[in-house]
C-alpha cells in the first residue's frame, strides 16, 4: 500500500488470505470497533502483533472474540503491558 488506509487494509487481509499482521494500537481499536470490519473474511488470520505502546487489554480481548476460540492469536510486544 502506498499509504495506509484501513478498509483497504481490510480488502488486502481478505483478498490475499493474510494470515499474520503487525500493527499498532489504532489499527487494534479500529478492528475492535470499526463497523466495516464485520463485512470483510478476516478468518485467515491467525496471529495479530502489536507495539508502539500500551493497549487496554480489553480492545485486544474484542479482537480476539471475533475468532472461533484459539483461533487468532494476538500478541503485545515489546515488552509493554497495562
Amino acid at each position: 500500500m502506498a499509504q495506509f488506509d484501513f478498509i483497504q487494509m481490510l480488502e488486502n487481509i481478505q483478498k490475499f488470505r493474510i494470515n499474520e499482521i503487525l500493527t499498532v494500537p489504532p489499527i487494534m481499536i479500529a478492528l475492535a470497533e470499526h463497523p466495516l470490519v464485520k463485512k470483510y473474511d478476516l478468518s485467515r488470520l491467525e496471529s495479530i502483533g502489536f507495539g508502539a505502546a500500551p493497549l487496554r487489554r480489553e480492545i485486544s480481548e474484542e479482537v480476539e472474540s471475533m475468532f472461533p476460540p484459539g483461533k487468532l492469536n494476538v500478541m503485545q510486544g515489546w515488552g509493554m503491558t497495562e
